[in-house]
C-alpha cells in the first residue's frame, strides 16, 4: 500500500478540535470499497485514529476537522462525506445501544433465574420428606451446578460485557454528534507540516 494521507494532530487545550490531514478524500474510506462516499465503508485507519484522539478530549463536543490542499478540494465530495459519517456514527451508536440494552436484559434475566434457582434448591434441602426420596436428592445435585452457572453467566454479562462495549458506544456517540468541517490549505501550508511518524500499516501518519 502507498504511504498516503491520512495525518491527525490535536490541537491546543484551548481549541478542543482535531484536524485530520488528508492528501485525498479516499483516504476517509477503505480503499477496498469502490462505491460512492455517501455508500462506501470507512477506513479501518481512520477509525482508529480518530478513536485514538477522541480519547484524549475530555469533552463530549467534539470538532473533527479535515485539511486538504486547495487545489484539490470538492464541496460535493466534502457533502457527500459529512453526511457518511453522521449516519455511520448515529447508526452505530444506536446498534451499540441496543446491543448493550439486549446484554444486560439478558444478564439480569440469567441472573435472577439462576438465584432463584439455587433459593429454590436451598429451600428443598430443608425439607425433611426430601431425604427420604432418593430421586429428588440428585435432581437437586444435578440442578445446583446450572444454578450457579447462570448466575456467574448473568453477573458476567450484566458487568464485563456491558463495561468492554461501554467505550465503543462512547465513542461512536460522540462522533455522532461531532461538528465535522474541511478546510483548504495551500501548498505552501501542506509543506510546514513535515514532522510525520509511520505507522506499521504503512497508510497513516500521525503528526
Amino acid at each position: 500500500m502507498n504511504q498516503t494521507g491520512l495525518e491527525a494532530t490535536l490541537v491546543p487545550e484551548t481549541e478542543p478540535e482535531i484536524n485530520l490531514w488528508i492528501d485525498k478524500y479516499a483516504d476517509v474510506y477503505s480503499e477496498f470499497d469502490t462505491r460512492p462516499f455517501t455508500e462506501r465503508a470507512l477506513s479501518d485507519d481512520f477509525i482508529q485514529e480518530v478513536r485514538k484522539m477522541t480519547a484524549q478530549q475530555p469533552t463530549n463536543n467534539i470538532r473533527l476537522k479535515f485539511n486538504v490542499l486547495e487545489d484539490a478540494q470538492d464541496y460535493d465530495s466534502e457533502d457527500a462525506i459529512i453526511q457518511s459519517l453522521n449516519r455511520h456514527f448515529s447508526k452505530m451508536a444506536e446498534e451499540l445501544r441496543q446491543e448493550r440494552w439486549y446484554i444486560q436484559k439478558r444478564g439480569y434475566s440469567m441472573l435472577g433465574g439462576g438465584s432463584l434457582l439455587i433459593l429454590f434448591l436451598f429451600y428443598l434441602t430443608t425439607v425433611p420428606q426430601i431425604h427420604e426420596l432418593k430421586y429428588i436428592e440428585g435432581m437437586i445435585l444435578m440442578a445446583e451446578p446450572m444454578g450457579w452457572f447462570m448466575t456467574w453467566t448473568g453477573l458476567d454479562l450484566v458487568f464485563q460485557n456491558s463495561r468492554n462495549s461501554k467505550a465503543t458506544l462512547e465513542f461512536n456517540a460522540k462522533m455522532a454528534k461531532a461538528s465535522i468541517s474541511f478546510t483548504a490549505l495551500d501548498s505552501k501550508s501542506e509543506r510546514k507540516h513535515k514532522s510525520v511518524i509511520p505507522l506499521d500499516n504503512n497508510n497513516l501518519r500521525v503528526a
